[in-house]
């Protein structure tokens, strides 16, 4: 894939990510779930993508 396909993947990623925490901050608000702060959901959202693309295509490599 080329460098342009994999701006566009890590950038849907992103965007997704905050999506899914947007989605997710309030739904813990409504429902009183006291057991993890929202910033360790962040976490444990960016662990279980990670995870995932690395199952996924495991050519991808992140080398920052």
């Amino acid at each position: 894939m080329s460098a342009e396909s994999h701006l566009t993947l890590e950038t849907l990623l992103a965007i997704l990510i905050l999506l899914f925490y947007t989605v997710s901050v309030p739904l813990f608000e409504k429902y009183h779930f006291h057991y993890m702060h929202e910033s360790g959901l962040c976490m444990v959202i960016g662990i279980v993508v990670t995870i995932l693309v690395m199952l996924i295509s495991p050519e991808v490599r992140f080398d920052y």
